[in-house]
C-alpha cells in the first residue's frame, strides 16, 4: 500500500511503517533540515506544502497528518488529501485540542476539535468519519474514508492501525487479521497504553 505523510517531520512514525510493515511511504515537509533527517531514514521526501500537494489525482491509498494539520488551512489541506487519495482510501489526522498539555499554546499551531475536523472532512467529500480514542487528554485522532468507486470489483483498502503507544500495527487483507508488535521502545509523545484502529 502507498502512504503519503503530510508534514513528516523527522520521520519516526514513517520509518516504522516502512521497515516493520512494508508500506511504500512518501513524505512532504517544508522544513529543509527535517527533510534530510527523514531521507536518512529511507523515506522518499519532497519539499511541499500540504495545501498544494505535487501529486496526481488518486495516487495514494492512505494519507496521514500526524501532528501537522494545525499548520495548514484545514479545508484546503483536506481537499488536497481527498484529491490524491484513491477511491476507498483513508485519511488519518492526529492533532491537539486547545486543552492538550502537549500542545502548550504554540503560536504557529492551530488546535482543533473532533467536531471541527469531522465537519471539514465531510465538506471535503469524505463520506465516513470516525473518532478514534487515544487515551490522552486533548490528543485527538480522526479518520476519514473516501467513497469507493461504484463498481462491484473494487476491493476495500487494508485496515491500518497507527501506533500510539505500543508501536503496533494491524493489517487486514482478505478478512484475515494479524497483530504484530514492533520490538521498539514507545515514542515519548505516546503515553497512553492503547492503539487506534483505522479502516
Amino acid at each position: 500500500k502507498s502512504l503519503l505523510s503530510v508534514g513528516t517531520g523527522s520521520g519516526v512514525l514513517e520509518e516504522e511503517l516502512i521497515k516493520v510493515w512494508g508500506l511504500k511511504v512518501t513524505g512532504v515537509d517544508l522544513v529543509r533540515p527535517l527533510l534530510k533527517r527523514a531521507r536518512d531514514k529511507g523515506i522518499t521526501m519532497g519539499l511541499a506544502n500540504g495545501e498544494y500537494l505535487p501529486f496526481t489525482k488518486e495516487a495514494f491509498d492512505i494519507v496521514v497528518f500526524s501532528e501537522s494539520i494545525g499548520h495548514m488551512k484545514l479545508d484546503v489541506a483536506l481537499s488536497e488529501a481527498y484529491r490524491v487519495l484513491k477511491p476507498a482510501g483513508s485519511v488519518h489526522i492526529i492533532t491537539y485540542t486547545s486543552t492538550a498539555m502537549m500542545w502548550g499554546g504554540c503560536d504557529d499551531y492551530r488546535p482543533d476539535s473532533p467536531y471541527g475536523i469531522s465537519a471539514a472532512l465531510k465538506r471535503s467529500g469524505f463520506n465516513q468519519t470516525n473518532k478514534i480514542p487515544t487515551g490522552i487528554s486533548g490528543y485527538i485522532y480522526i479518520q476519514g474514508i473516501k467513497p469507493p468507486l461504484q463498481h462491484p470489483t473494487v476491493q476495500r483498502n487494508a485496515n491500518l492501525v497507527l501506533p500510539l503507544a505500543e508501536n503496533r500495527l494491524t493489517i487486514e487483507s482478505g478478512g484475515a487479521m494479524s497483530n504484530q508488535t514492533a520490538q521498539q521502545q514507545p515514542r515519548a509523545w505516546a503515553q497512553a497504553p492503547n492503539i487506534a484502529t483505522i479502516p
